[in-house]
């Protein structure tokens, strides 16, 4: 984990305090770091600046014992959380985040739970992709700030279909935005 990510989000009293829940595990975010293929690009540098998205690190539920994985090196878990520090670099109205990336931040959260659960892929097939993506707007997301992006695993179907709801809340537990997911393996990967 990379300390410097670490020691940010300990410095903010309310998101130490969530980094201290024992039921959850506190790691490096996956799409941060580039890979060889350029999976991931768009989070790991496009939007990695101290004017963009300045910090990042997630948790995931820790899994029940009686879950089991779905493959080897794989975290069966239904529930994950991602610390974002954002500067005004992507917004979209002074101090308000642009719209589009509040639901790319719904999106990228609400789909490391299946990379968790499913591992990765070969480039270009990576797994399920995202069929819908509903997105409601309750509050803005203002900038610069910190905010928590959650998701959760709602519904599975097959190892096929997954509804995923997620959500962006801000240091008062506010909910910015909220989000439905629907992720589809394509029939070519089964």
């Amino acid at each position: 984990m990379p300390s410097d990510d670490t020691s940010h989000f300990q410095s903010i009293a309310w998101v130490s305090e969530l980094l201290r829940d024992e039921s959850f595990v506190t790691i490096t975010t996956p799409s941060r770091v580039l890979k060889p293929t350029a999976e991931d690009t768009f989070f790991a540098t496009t939007i990695n600046s101290p004017s963009t998205i300045a910090a990042c690190l997630t948790q995931y539920r820790r899994p029940s014992p009686s879950i089991k994985p779905l493959s080897p090196g794989t975290i069966p878990t239904e529930e994950i959380r991602i610390f974002c520090t954002l500067g005004t670099g992507l917004n979209g109205y002074p101090g308000v985040l642009h719209g589009g990336m509040v639901a790319s931040l719904l999106d990228e959260c609400m789909g490391l739970i299946l990379s968790f659960n499913l591992g990765g892929g070969n480039p270009g097939h990576a797994g399920p992709v995202t069929a819908y993506l509903n997105t409601k707007f309750t509050r803005p997301v203002l900038t610069p700030g910190t905010f928590v992006v959650t998701g959760k695993v709602t519904e599975s179907n097959d190892n096929r279909k997954w509804k995923i709801v997620g959500d962006i809340r801000d240091a008062d537990g506010n909910v910015c935005s909220q989000a439905e997911c629907l992720y589809v393996q394509p029939r070519s990967k089964i």
